[in-house]
């Protein structure tokens, strides 16, 4: 029998509190089992390169999913160790595991540039759409779109988090302090890898 899974994909660079809190909210909500980290080798849709290796993002999911027992970190589409698509991520989940319900959670700024997505049909197909909150984004038109074609949404209940990776990296370069913006271990890991200072 299987079981009810999110999978909660992104470039990492680094994790941050508003993706736990993301995650968690969801694993409530949706009454996951589990929620999978799946750090992207490069996003498709991102034309900056991150400033961490594809390990170190991998390294950084590893260390909040050791503090959730119902978080767990995957590294497949960093071992692909090309562009990450979504769906290749969805059908590899399921060829092994086939009777899990698999949950994709996005923001709510992903879901207006869903279309943009490769194979994004075929992701309607195969899992159901839990969405993050994000202030300012209006989302009716877009759900409404993408049910048409057999889409299913559920907006997530939280508060929006204006925390982003590219003000985590831009406090470091810049020496200030980024504690509570991140988990106390990750924020460890990056000061002892000296991360994200090479921006200065």
């Amino acid at each position: 029998m299987g079981v009810r899974v999110g999978i909660l994909g992104g470039t990492f660079d680094p994790i941050h509190i508003g993706h736990c809190i993301v995650a968690e909210h969801c694993i409530e909500q949706a009454q996951l089992h589990v929620c999978y980290l799946v750090p992207a080798f490069q996003s498709p849709l991102r034309t900056q390169a991150g400033v961490a290796s594809p390990y170190q993002r991998w390294m950084m999911a590893r260390i909040v999913a050791r503090t959730n027992p119902r978080l767990c970190a995957l590294d497949w589409e960093i071992r692909r160790n090309q562009i990450s698509y979504t769906i290749d991520t969805i059908e590899q989940l399921l060829t092994r595991r086939p009777k899990d319900r698999v949950h994709l959670i996005i923001g709510a700024d992903q879901l207006v540039q869903f279309t943009r997505w490769h194979r994004w049909k075929d992701i309607l197909e195969r899992v159901e759409l839990l969405v993050a909150p994000r202030s300012g984004i209006e989302l009716d038109a877009a759900q409404r779109d993408l049910e048409s074609y057999g889409g299913r949404i559920t907006r997530i209940e939280m508060p929006t988090v204006e925390i982003s990776s590219t003000l985590i990296r831009r406090y470091c370069a810049e020496g200030r302090s980024i504690r509570y913006l991140v988990h106390d271990n990750v924020h460890r890991y990056i000061r002892r890898h000296r991360l994200y200072r090479q921006l200065q």
